[in-house]
Parts: C-alpha cells; sequence; structure tokens
C-alpha cells in the first residue's frame, strides 16, 4: 500500500464508520477493510490501529462487547454556531458559539453520526422560525434521548425547558449527566414516560428516529404541537424523503429546510 492509497482508504474507513447507523466490533471493521480494499487481514489491522493511534477511532465498551467507532475525545464543531466537547477539553469559543459540553457513555448521539449532525443544524434552522423568546414560556420535545444533546442544545439556543424521553435505563442516566454538565438540569427533564402518556404541548419536537417509528407516533406530534410548532426530523434514508414530507404535509406540516448526508437525511417542518 503506497502512502497515497494508505491516505484515501483511511477516509473511506472514517467515512463508512460515521455512515452506519449499529455498532461495529473492530473484527467486523477489519473484515469490511480486508474485503473492499483487497488487503491482507494484517494490512487492515495495522490500518485500522494507526486510526486508533492517531486519535480517529476509539475502543468502547458496550453491554459487555468491545465496539470501534469515530473518537470523541476532542472538541468538534457541528453545525455554525454548536460545539461539541468532552467535559476535560479545553475549546476557545468565537462569538456565538454554543458550547455543549458531552461524556462520551454508552448511547447513541455524540455527533460522530450524520443523523445526529443534521439534527442538530437542523435545530439552529427551526429556531428561524419559531421565536424562542416569545412572551409564553417555549418547550422542546425530544424523543429517544439517547445522550440528552438534541434536548441540551434546544435549551442553549433559547427554548425555556425541554422534556426529553427514552426507555433505555444506560440513556436516562447519561442525558441526566449531560444537563447537569451543563447547567441546565432543572430546565431539561428526562423521563422514561411513552410518549402517549405526555400532555403538555410543545413548540419544538425531536425526533432523530427511523421511518416506522415516526409514522407510529404522528398521531402524538400532531396532539403534542402547538401552532407555529416546528419538527426536526432525521435518522431516515434519503430514499424516505418523498414519503416523509407527503406523510406530514397532509398533517399540515410544511418542509422548511433539508439536508442529506450520505444516505441520510434531515428535514425541519414548520406549521
Amino acid at each position: 500500500m503506497g502512502k497515497t492509497d494508505a491516505g484515501t482508504i483511511r477516509k473511506e474507513v472514517l467515512a463508512h464508520v460515521e455512515t452506519r447507523w449499529e455498532s461495529l466490533t473492530p473484527h467486523a471493521l477489519e473484515k469490511f477493510i480486508a474485503t473492499t480494499h483487497h488487503l491482507t487481514r494484517s494490512e487492515a489491522k495495522h490500518l485500522l490501529k494507526s486510526l486508533v493511534m492517531d486519535g480517529l477511532l476509539a475502543y468502547r465498551d458496550q453491554y459487555g462487547r468491545t465496539v470501534i467507532e469515530k473518537s470523541f475525545d476532542r472538541p468538534v464543531r457541528v453545525s455554525t454556531r454548536i460545539v461539541l466537547k468532552p467535559p476535560e477539553a479545553a475549546f476557545i469559543p468565537k462569538e456565538g458559539d454554543v458550547v455543549i459540553q458531552l461524556r462520551h457513555g454508552a448511547s447513541f448521539g455524540t455527533g460522530s453520526h450524520p443523523t445526529t449532525r443534521m439534527a442538530l443544524q437542523g435545530i439552529e434552522q427551526a429556531l428561524k422560525w419559531i421565536d424562542p423568546h416569545l412572551t409564553r414560556e417555549t418547550c422542546a420535545l425530544d424523543i429517544g434521548t439517547g445522550s440528552g444533546v438534541l434536548g441540551i442544545a434546544a435549551v442553549a439556543l433559547g427554548i425555556n425547558r425541554a422534556l426529553g424521553l427514552d426507555i433505555d435505563a444506560c440513556a436516562l442516566s447519561e442525558a441526566r449527566e449531560n444537563a447537569r454538565l451543563n447547567g441546565i438540569q432543572d430546565r431539561f427533564i428526562i423521563k422514561d414516560t411513552p410518549i402517549g402518556s405526555i400532555d403538555d404541548k410543545v413548540d419544538l419536537i425531536l425526533a432523530n428516529l427511523r421511518m416506522p417509528t415516526l409514522s407510529r407516533i404522528l398521531p402524538d406530534l400532531k396532539r403534542l404541537a402547538r401552532r407555529s410548532s416546528g419538527v426536526v426530523i432525521s435518522g431516515i434514508k434519503a430514499d424516505e424523503v418523498s414519503d416523509l414530507k407527503e406523510i406530514f404535509g397532509g398533517h399540515e406540516w410544511k418542509p422548511v429546510w433539508e439536508k442529506r448526508e450520505k444516505d441520510w437525511a434531515g428535514i425541519v417542518f414548520h406549521r
């Protein structure tokens, strides 16, 4: 492998890790590298090790097994204003930056995946349509909150309070810890309550979810959303965008922002 070839392969491997929804084991990633790029298993293992040594990928324990993912041991700018960083990392923000401290745990949602990045970018766009400084108190609902990063971002960008829902015990713990790290534990409440039991009207709905789940909870979204509310959707495949627009359009939501990255898409709706 020449230097140029190695550099190209490294970029492609990082892109593969970023765009995967499911976690990868080191063994599975080595097999992908070897098969896709016609390398020996030894060469694939060496390349993977170099990505870890350079701090681009990292090993992590997930439910008793080792997985490998993009490293999150340094500040990462994920949108125009939002920067995610580990609590111990130093970072000098620019004027207007919103810096979110995020401890990397087992839950999904660190900014390394396109769906999380697009959801965070979508929140910035949604708030152009929803005035976060209305005289009434504004509220966001983060469905499947995971690490809590979306709810935290909504509050950091001006929403008064947020409610995060999740059924995973790890996610509940990590989201609460991340809310505490950012000093908003009193404004971002995390619950394992089913969405069907929620009655609070909300101004902003955050849903980094797959298409079947979105279709199933759509009646609840319509029930909970105030007039002039926004919905930030991520977690859908690019070829599902047309169907999603048709479904939401039938409930008076119009698309006001859209982005695609790899095979994934993010959309902001407003009504």
